[in-house]
């Protein structure tokens, strides 16, 4: 016997005998949403595949549209007449077979279409191998032996991921057409919007529910989504005076660079640190596909030497700070107000910083994206 008819048939014998050892794939949630009607299929040469499969008759909202597909052959009992014949086929997912199919290996076709090698004739005699309907078949193509040796190391249990492809059956019992599949690309199934996080750094500190953050305190945007990804983070920059009832939009929803840069709020007045002002901040991310996030809400004071807000820093903000003199965090006369340089104790530095800007004027400034994050 040629001694390369011999290594064929060997290796044929292992491949038999390790599938042996492998049972058929069980069905399995994916995210095809496939017409339960029947629908029409013509039939072509394919040109990289075993055929070219033209679906029509599909109706809208599923994952299948009208059109070609690559097709492969699973059915050698009978031939295929090609286009223009029509066929009507009803399709359903390879994890989820009719009953006459149940028992394929499903799981290593998949394995296959997911990993090919070779030309469309040397994946359709592997795809034969394993399931063709009739019974034992031969592959006589090197590529096509090493395809089915790969699927049976690699393929039991396969089910393809978002981005690959999954056979879909074309299943007929017509005389003149023969059970194919088609390769149909899971799409992403993204239904929730990003989750965004505002990460508020030192110094900062919380009294009374409220949260009190220093011109040095870098704030942050944090952003996740288990779907798509982040197409963008968008936020905007409050400043109100209950008081005075005044109300000033500084920086108007501006598109968060996606390096995620610390920002700190002191820059949206002309003397940074010196005011005493309370701040929203809104933001929300949207991901690839359009899942927009509910608009988060994040209220911190920042803490100047204008303690009172009241647009002059004078006797009265000084009066604060000696109200709290000597006084530290947990101590009845302790005010975080009167803590200028959070260090949990109002002292001799926070009487100075009131006293440097005495008799200043802060105000706000409207600031560009450009400013505010560089």
């Amino acid at each position: 016997m040629n001694s390369g008819i011999a290594s064929v048939i060997s290796l044929v014998v292992v491949l038999s005998s390790s599938l042996m050892l492998v049972g058929p794939a069980t069905a399995t949630e994916l995210s095809l949403n496939l017409p339960s009607t029947e629908v029409n299929i013509s039939v072509s040469n394919g040109t990289v595949s075993y055929f070219d499969i033209l679906l029509s008759d599909v109706p809208s909202g599923y994952d299948i549209v009208n059109g070609t597909y690559v097709g492969w052959c699973v059915d050698r009992r009978r031939d295929m007449v090609r286009s223009p014949t029509i066929h009507n086929v009803t399709l359903y997912s390879s994890y989820d077979p009719p009953s006459l199919l149940m028992s394929e290996r499903w799981d290593v076709l998949n394995y296959i279409l997911n990993h090919k090698q070779g030309t469309g004739e040397d994946v359709q005699q592997a795809i034969w191998y394993f399931i063709n309907l009739v019974g034992n078949y031969t592959a006589s193509s090197p590529t096509a032996l090493s395809i089915i040796s790969d699927a049976i190391a690699n393929g039991a249990g396969f089910v393809p991921k978002v981005g690959e492809v999954e056979a879909v059956i074309c299943y007929t019992t017509e005389t003149d057409a023969q059970i194919s599949v088609i390769e149909v690309t899971i799409p992403l199934s993204d239904t929730e919007p990003p989750v965004s996080m505002l990460i508020i750094g030192e110094p900062n500190s919380t009294q009374d529910g409220n949260r009190f953050v220093s011109a040095q305190t870098p704030f942050w945007i944090n952003v996740t989504d288990g779907g798509s990804g982040v197409a963008g983070t968008w936020l905007r920059i409050n400043y109100t005076h209950s008081g005075l009832n005044i109300a000033l939009t500084l920086l108007d929803w501006a598109r968060y660079p996606d390096s995620h840069p610390p920002f700190y709020l002191a820059r949206l007045t002309n003397l940074p640190g010196s005011a005493d002002c309370n701040y929203t901040i809104e933001f929300y991310s949207r991901d690839l596909v359009g899942n927009t996030e509910t608009v988060q809400i994040a209220f911190v004071t920042l803490v100047g030497p204008d303690i009172d807000d009241s647009g002059l820093i004078d006797f009265h903000d000084l009066s604060i700070v000696i109200a709290s003199y000597n006084s530290f965090l947990g101590k009845p006369r302790w005010n975080v107000l009167g803590d200028l340089n959070f260090d949990q104790r109002v002292d001799l530095r926070d009487i100075v910083a009131v006293l440097r800007n005495f008799g200043r004027r802060p105000q706000h400034v409207f600031v560009t994206p450009e400013v505010f994050f560089g």
